[in-house]
């Protein structure tokens, strides 16, 4: 069995990068994209004809899930029930995937593999007139427990590509864990894992070199802190070379009150710290930068003991 799902986008952002992973679905002609002009008026009941599908006591196995640009391939076990009344009403019912093992892949590039784990979710009846884009999430529950390993981090490419970003990633063969819980769109408990060693990020003459370690945490009832280690680190110009940083390691960490996926991202800060640093040559760290800090020298380089820079996400 499988499936394919895509939404419409807006003209002004289906671009070709954009686009070119998406899934064809067989007798829907042209892309996913939203016609400019208002939007359609609604179907008045009198005259609603659109076709409703109920299905129930689903038990069967999937080889294939494509939603959107992530596309699934492998051996899933999934259960469950769900009705669709378009315009009007959506439930699903205790829908349960068993992953025994498959991969996902972005575009032309896979990005996770190995994988094995479980998602269960619920949707209780809603009209899903009201909601707008991440707005939806706010009527799921469920829980997910994922493993899986990661071949390099190439495939995160397709957003910078998309955002007419030169950014380019390359290495970063590492493992992935996720277990948490979504409640009515909140996240909340989470524990989460990324490793990723050899990782390279380059954007235009500078590139950055180190093997990171993510966390993510939060309890029943507290903030989600989330830590990022990187060590070693090095950032080299393209043109030479010769090494303009080389640190030993880079704390990064945060603290966000709620995660709630179904309502713009929250301001938050992020807290930095360097213990120690080499800069062998200042010329090639010629460069300008605007952020705040308190740091101090030291006979083995710089500490960056407290620098901070704050994060914010404008709605649209």
């Amino acid at each position: 069995m499988g499936f394919r799902l895509r939404q419409k986008i807006d003209a002004s952002a289906a671009t070709d990068d954009r686009m070119a992973p998406l899934p064809t679905i067989p007798g829907i002609d042209g892309p996913p994209i939203i016609e400019e002009g208002p939007p359609e008026p609604d179907i008045p009941e009198d005259k609603y004809n659109l076709w409703s599908v109920r299905i129930e006591n689903v038990d069967g196995r999937v080889r294939q899930l494509w939603v959107d640009e992530f596309h699934f391939e492998g051996n899933a076990h999934v259960a469950g029930a769900f009705f669709l009344r378009p315009k009007r009403l959506l439930w699903v019912n205790s829908a349960n995937a068993t992953i025994h093992s498959g991969q996902v892949v972005l575009g032309d590039q896979s990005l996770l593999y190995g994988i094995s784990g479980s998602v269960d979710c619920t949707v209780p009846p809603f009209d899903p007139r009201p909601p707008t884009g991440m707005e939806f999430f706010r009527f799921i529950s469920g829980a997910v427990q994922v493993d899986a390993y990661i071949p390099s981090v190439r495939a995160l490419d397709y957003y910078t590509h998309m955002r007419g970003s030169s950014a380019a990633f390359r290495g970063g063969r590492g493992m992935f864990h996720l277990d948490g819980e979504l409640r009515s769109g909140v996240v909340r408990p989470l524990n989460a894992t990324l490793t990723v060693s050899g990782m390279e990020a380059q954007k235009e003459a500078w590139s950055a070199l180190g093997s990171v370690q993510v966390s993510a945490k939060t309890d029943a009832g507290g903030p989600s802190v989330w830590l990022a280690r990187i060590a070693p680190f090095e950032l080299r110009h393209a043109g030479t070379k010769s090494v303009a940083i080389a640190g030993t390691e880079l704390r990064l960490n945060t603290s966000i009150k709620v995660i709630d996926v179904s309502r713009p991202a929250p301001d938050f800060e992020v807290h930095g710290d360097m213990p120690s640093a080499q800069v062998p040559n200042l010329r090639l760290v010629n460069i300008s930068y605007r952020t705040r800090a308190n740091c101090k020298s030291t006979g083995k380089g710089l500490n960056l003991c407290a620098f901070r820079h704050q994060y914010w996400h404008e709605p649209g």
